[in-house]
């Protein structure tokens, strides 16, 4: 009898450790520099090296409430090393914030860098602050916006 309560725990044991799930950290997800990728005609984008495609009309709709015309329009992508996902085009005044979901991407944030009051971005650009762990966004068109962010918001 004792063998077979044994064996039961024994057994039990193994069955909870083996539906353990296991988790490495920690990690860096961040990106050194941005992709910039144009828009098809379908409304997607197109990443060689990280074999990557999505729509990105949504984002479009969610910036100026139209997706029409969005090809041959560039997409500035980061991600940072929580696996954030910064998407922002010229013209925008938001920078959207994403987080990749089972087949897409589930917006986390729209992060305002520009008032209606102000121009909206012309030719916007990421980098990645390592050290900081921050998000820096310019605009080569006017050397004197500057933001520096994270998903939460401007920093």
């Amino acid at each position: 009898m004792r063998i077979f309560i044994f064996s039961v725990v024994a057994a039990f044991g193994l069955l909870v450790a083996a539906c353990s799930s296991v988790v490495l950290t920690p990690a860096d997800f961040a990106w050194p520099t941005e992709i910039v990728m144009e828009v098809d005609d379908d409304g997607k984008v197109f990443e060689k090296r990280y074999q990557t495609e999505f729509n990105v009309n949504p984002l479009f709709f969610a910036e100026f409430e139209d997706s029409s015309g969005t090809a041959g329009k560039e997409v500035h992508v980061l991600r940072d090393h929580n696996g954030y996902y910064y998407m922002v085009a010229a013209d925008f005044r938001n920078v959207h914030v994403f987080l990749p979901i089972e087949g897409g991407f589930e917006e986390a944030a729209a992060i305002a860098v520009k008032t209606e009051e102000q121009s909206p971005l012309k030719d916007p650009y990421f980098n990645w602050n390592k050290e900081k762990k921050l998000v820096e966004l310019g605009d080569a068109m006017d050397e004197s916006f500057s933001a520096t962010l994270n998903h939460e918001g401007v920093k």
